[in-house]
Formats: structure tokens, sequence, C-alpha cells
């Protein structure tokens, strides 16, 4: 009994390296013809949603009595862009800081207050900042792309890339005096937009802006959308 138990254990083990064996060889197999990759997919994108920052910003000796008249003008403000349809509003950054004069003496205290829009109705929007800069300065505008527009953007790019990605696959397997390939693994990247952010106004256009409380004039310009494809294919 025991004789035959070492024999069956020797199979075993007979068994074990020899599928050892097998396995490192396709391993080493897989590795070898091994081409890694990339695709990318652009394609123009014009934003669809428009955005201004707006501040009010107040100068004086008493910090809560100063806070208080910015908070004022702010809700005020606030509420009147909230009454436009279309119109998302929130408050942006508050801050307050001290004053110093020329000689390093501090003098008063500085409150600054933020309101963001945003809207896909470019024209209230503009009509909107327009009629708040009776009361706020433009910080800056730019123009923002959708998560419902992007997603639909990227599903394009996505096929795109994928088809781009094959076909430069095929490309280099024929270059390379193959005949075929197979993947061996791939990966989608995140879609990028390039330059479609806020840009700040330059303070003494705003200034005027203000005097003349002037609509904003709002069109956005094309920025583009990228999609990247990377893998790894075998060449057979």
């Amino acid at each position: 009994m025991k004789l035959r138990f070492n024999i069956l254990a020797a199979v075993c083990l007979t068994a074990n390296i020899l599928l050892s064996s097998v396995t490192h060889a396709q391993e080493k197999a897989t590795m070898q013809n091994v081409l890694n990759l990339s695709a990318t997919a652009s394609a123009p994108i014009t934003p669809d949603t428009a955005v201004i920052t707006l501040f009010a910003e107040r100068t004086g000796a008493d910090a809560a009595a100063i806070s208080n008249e910015i908070n004022a003008t702010m809700a005020e403000s606030l509420k009147e862009a909230k009454a436009v349809t279309g119109v998302v509003a929130a408050t942006g950054n508050f801050s307050t800081y001290q004053q110093y004069d020329s000689k390093g003496v501090q003098n008063g205290w500085v409150v600054r207050s933020e309101l963001i829009l945003k809207s896909k109705d470019f024209g209230s929007l503009g009509k909107l900042a327009g009629s708040l800069s009776k009361k706020l300065k433009i910080a800056s505008n730019g123009f923002e792309v959708s998560s419902d527009l992007k997603n639909r953007e990227e599903e394009k790019l996505m096929k795109q890339g994928l088809e781009l990605f094959q076909a430069k696959a095929k490309v280099a397997a024929k270059a390379l005096g193959f005949s075929a390939y197979t993947l061996r693994e791939v990966s989608l990247e995140q879609a990028n937009l390039e330059g479609a952010g806020p840009r700040p106004m330059m303070m003494a256009r705003a200034s005027k802006m203000a005097s003349a409380s002037a609509d904003v004039p709002m069109e956005a310009g094309a920025t583009t959308l990228s999609l990247t494809v990377r893998g790894a294919v075998v060449l057979k």
C-alpha cells in the first residue's frame, strides 16, 4: 500500500511539473510578439453652457459692517438671478482680509464675495449679467460642456478610437511581416476637453460694463474633445 502511494505521488508530481512547464511555455509564447499601441480620436465640440463669475468688494474700518453690506448685496443679486428661468446661480468664494497702508500699518479691511451664474441660454445670461453689473463687477466669463453633451460625444469618440486602434494594429502587423493579430488588452482613457474654462476679464472693461449696464455678449467658440485608446496586441 505504501509503495502504491509513493508511485501515485510520484506520478502526480511528474504531472504537475509537466503542467507547469506547459503553462510556462504558453506564457512565454504569449509574451512574444507583443506590440503596445495607442490611438487618439478627437473632434471639435461647441460648449453649451455659459459661465459668468461676478463679485462685490468693499473696504472699510469695520469688517462686520462691510460684511453685512456685502451679504445684503449678494442676497439681492442671488434673488434676482434665481428669478431668471434657465439660470443656475450660486455663491462662490467669500474672503475677508486686512488692508495695509504704504508704511505697513493695518488701516482697514477688505471683504469680497462671488456670485457664479451658469446657463445654456446665452442671451438670458448676458442680459442678467448686464443688469447685475449695476452693483457687481465681472471677474471672469467662459463656457463649459455639460455632462449630457460630453457623454454623447464621448460615445462617438469611443467607437472612432477603437476603430483607429484596430486599424493601427492591422497596419503594424503587416509592416512587421505578420498576417494577423489577437487583442491582448485594451483600455479607454477618459475624454479630455481643451481650453473651455472661464477666462478673467480686464478690470477696466468690467468697470465700464458696470457703468453702462449693457448686456454681456456671450458666444462660444469650438473646443476639442479627445479620447485615447491604449492596449497591446499579439502578432501572429
